[in-house]
């Protein structure tokens, strides 16, 4: 059975699966296959700096190391912000019932850097969703999909009878209004009207 997300609006509930909606899916994808001559299939090995060293797909890792040269251990490491706080686990979408933020608009939407998409089919409260997405376009909510130190912005809407999120990362633009006209800076260089020869 398929996991569920609950989701809470002005004190109402209603749950739904989430499916991620893929480009390859929609729209397929290009795959490169190499061949020799006579058509039997190459892979891909990897060159060492010694130039006669070869090693095959897959025969590589990423190692950490510390100060002294030696493996460090990744359950060892602790995430930080950039001012050096500890950084805290953001939850899963699914680890508790999400609070829906109503105060959001379709600009805020617009300013969305989008990283995925996903097609909700909610299971219980269908009517309170419609509902609300009738009365406020969008809603707002930070999704993780699974527990990580950094959630991503995130908004609801409808499509007809379909209700999808739609995940991202807010970004800041200025955008040119009837009553605010856009101000291009341009940097103003001396001009030189004379004639190089050289360049005929």
């Amino acid at each position: 059975m398929a996991k569920e997300a609950s989701f809470q609006i002005s004190g109402k509930t209603f749950s739904a699966t989430l499916t991620k909606l893929d480009r390859d899916k929609l729209y397929g994808w290009v795959e490169e296959r190499y061949q020799d001559r006579k058509g039997n299939p190459l892979s891909w090995a990897t060159l060492l700096l010694d130039g006669k060293t070869l090693i095959a797909a897959g025969g590589t890792a990423l190692k950490i190391i510390g100060p002294d040269g030696g493996e460090v251990s990744k359950s060892t490491l602790k995430a930080i912000m950039p001012d050096g706080s500890d950084a805290l686990i953001q939850k899963s979408v699914y680890d508790e019932p999400v609070q829906l933020d109503e105060s959001h608009s379709i600009e805020d939407l617009m300013r969305l850097e989008v990283k995925s998409l996903y097609q909700l089919s909610v299971t219980d409260g269908l009517d309170t969703v419609k509902a609300v997405l009738n009365n406020s376009p969008v809603l707002y909510f930070k999704f993780n999909y699974r527990a990580d130190y950094e959630a991503d912005d995130a908004f609801i809407i409808r499509q007809s009878d379909h209700i999808f999120i739609i995940t991202g990362m807010l970004q800041e633009f200025e955008y040119a209004l009837p009553e605010k006209p856009a101000v291009v800076d341009v940097d103003e260089e001396e001009s030189d009207s004379s004639i190089d020869f050289n360049m005929f």
